[in-house]
């Protein structure tokens, strides 16, 4: 064994002793919310597909027929091969869904997040990042060039303090608050009228992560910054909007809209864009299609908001930490590792498929079961749910 497969080994071992090794567990979907493992039938409620579009007959027909029209191959980053109209089409669609200038799409919201922030600041910028943001925008701020600040959680005073040290710090730097609008494993969400008043206060660039809002939450489902962007507009902020596909387009990719002048020098700077393949013609035409799938879906975020309203407040009424929120994602904070995995194996059981999220991906103390509701899940899997707690 060479010394890279020993200390490999070693780490696997350390993480099975802290019982927070993770296996891949081969899943077949059945249309949702069901799921096959093997050979038993489980309700899933750890999906992040809020809408259940993933896996029925209407999204598989976009998708075929896209195939058809636009074929597979990419080929190559679009500055090579060259856009097609379908890239093209979809991104001016994006940025009207979302009330900006222009957007910009590629084929993974992580890479998308990963890389933007590098292509935006300078050395001589700061970026302030609250500290459950997801991976890929940690990452994000590690690869940029700028120096980060990590703010508490929704901690709008911690913010404004840092905002008021970085500024008069250098007045003539780019600042970035980078936060989620939707916390994917939390389930809340910061205040964002707050952040732009904070931003017009400190010349301050708001850049906000709605992959799990986008398509849930807004009229038509246009995420929550939607309602700000004017707003932030009058008051000279400049407003950037990550929207992911994976979630309630059951689909695969991102987006980030904003300004023309903003979105132009991605396309020319953003290293993610510039030296990966394009997104799938095919799936570019697709997403359109799903797009206006998406934005007439009010009946589905209907049932889908109202659904975990009702179970978040059957958890609280029986005294379980579900935290704050008003989307689809509840959290049922456990804390201790091995108590998380004991309830979530509880749950399978009773063909509950409840995933435990365990550190690194939460904190250490936070182990918790992942509730997310869909508009597939019925009165009848909700109470499965709820007697099997």
């Amino acid at each position: 064994m060479t010394s890279l497969e020993r200390r490999c080994a070693a780490w696997s071992a350390a993480r099975k002793r802290a019982l927070t090794q993770r296996t891949l567990t081969p899943v077949v979907s059945l249309g949702a919310p069901l799921v096959r493992i093997d050979g038993r039938t489980y309700i899933d409620f750890s999906s992040s597909d809020p809408l259940g579009f993933a896996g029925d007959t209407a999204n598989a027909a976009l998708l075929a027929e896209a195939a058809r029209e636009a074929g597979a191959g990419a080929l190559a980053s679009r500055l090579v091969t060259g856009t097609r109209e379908a890239h093209a089409a979809l991104e001016s669609d994006l940025a009207a869904y979302v009330g900006a200038e222009d957007a910009l799409v590629m084929s993974s919201t992580y890479l998308l997040n990963a890389t933007l922030l590098e292509a935006l600041a300078e050395r001589d910028d700061v970026i302030i990042s609250d500290s459950l943001n997801h991976a890929s925008l940690v990452d994000g701020c590690r690869l940029a060039k700028a120096p980060r600040v990590i703010v508490p959680h929704l901690d709008v005073g911690a913010l404004e303090e840092a905002l008021r040290v970085a500024r008069a710090a250098n007045q003539e730097r780019q600042i970035f608050i980078v936060v989620e609008s939707l916390y994917s494993m939390d389930g809340d969400s910061p205040d964002l009228g707050t952040l732009v008043s904070l931003a017009a206060r400190f010349g301050a660039t708001l850049v906000v992560d709605e992959a799990h809002a986008i398509g849930v939450l807004g009229p038509q489902g246009r995420g929550l910054g939607y309602a700000i962007r004017e707003r932030a507009r009058e008051r000279g902020v400049c407003l950037l909007t990550v929207m992911g596909f994976g979630k309630a387009f059951a689909s695969q990719g991102g987006a980030v809209a904003g300004p023309s002048a903003v979105v132009e020098l991605l396309r020319q700077r953003q290293r993610g864009f510039v030296y990966t393949t394009a997104l799938l013609p095919a799936l570019a035409v697709a997403l359109q299609g799903l797009l206006r799938r998406v934005a007439g879906a009010d009946e589905h975020r209907a049932s889908v908001l109202a659904a975990a309203a009702w179970l978040r407040g059957q958890f609280q009424a029986r005294g379980f930490s579900v935290g704050e929120g008003a989307g689809p994602i509840i959290p049922i904070r456990v804390g201790d590792v091995k108590a998380t995995l004991v309830c979530a194996e509880r749950l399978r059981s009773n063909g509950l498929w409840v995933q435990a999220i365990r550190p690194p991906t939460v904190p250490e103390g936070s182990a918790r079961l992942r509730i997310v509701c869909s508009a597939a899940h019925t009165q009848d899997h909700l109470g499965q749910l709820l007697s099997a707690l």
